[in-house]
């Protein structure tokens, strides 16, 4: 099953910070298919070791896995 957050904007952060919408979206997929956030980066076809996600979760900030 691939990682999927569904919006009705493309807009994810707004001033570098995650929507609370989307990070609550985030966060629920984590806890109910029991990832870590390695792996939703490898899902999402970007390096497992980048920590941009993890780091956008954990400071509020906008995720930049480039």
């Amino acid at each position: 099953m691939r990682f999927r957050v569904v919006v009705d904007s493309p807009t994810i952060a707004i001033n570098g910070k995650l929507l609370p919408a989307i990070k609550n979206q985030i966060e629920e997929i984590i806890a109910k298919r029991h990832l870590k956030v390695c792996d939703v980066m490898a899902e999402m076809e970007f390096p497992k070791l980048n920590a941009s996600l993890g780091r956008a979760l954990h400071r509020e900030t906008g995720s930049n896995p480039m």
